[in-house]
């Protein structure tokens, strides 16, 4: 029995509730304002974009055995697939397939060699080639956000990179 004037037994070592709550709020905070400045930079988002909608294009190409052309759209701001027109590809493209947006993510700079004539067509054998219907250059787009680049390239045998 203890009595009034004996000391205490020593307090069980611990955490209280209230101190783990203040230290997972204090690193909740913190998470969260690091994490806003650890998201990739918006032209590799964008580059990763328009990669797979040139994988997309590839693939309709082949799936419905029919050319599928892809161009640059300034206006928009955007690459547009389509499905190319029967007797010249580029001239009277036909049903839209998909569309990348390059103004949703902001300020981006595309430069790319698919305008006009220079579009791109995947050919139902999984080629590339362009409007007139010679094998496609290997450069595809170009894509700036003010910190970084990207650059798409395709190769002969259809491989879409990002460097």
């Amino acid at each position: 029995m203890i009595g009034k004037g004996t000391a205490r037994p020593a307090m069980a070592r611990g955490f209280t509730v209230l101190e783990v709550i203040l230290a997972l709020s204090a690193l909740a905070i913190i998470f969260a304002i690091g994490f806003t400045y650890w998201r990739p930079p918006r032209a590799q988002i964008y580059a990763s974009s328009v990669r797979n909608l040139v994988l997309q294009a590839r693939f309709e190409a082949i799936r419905r055995n029919e050319p599928v052309v892809i161009s640059w759209e300034e206006d928009e701001r955007e690459f547009v697939v389509r499905l190319a027109g029967s007797d010249d590809w580029c001239g009277a493209p036909r049903e839209e397939i998909a569309r990348s947006n390059a103004a949703e993510l902001g300020r981006l700079t595309v430069t790319t060699t698919v305008v006009g004539n220079g579009s791109l067509v995947w050919v139902p054998s999984g080629q590339a080639r362009s409007c007139a219907r010679s094998p496609f250059n290997e450069d595809f787009a170009d894509i700036e956000d003010g910190s970084e680049s990207r650059r798409i390239v395709i190769g002969s045998a259809g491989k879409v990179e990002i460097l």
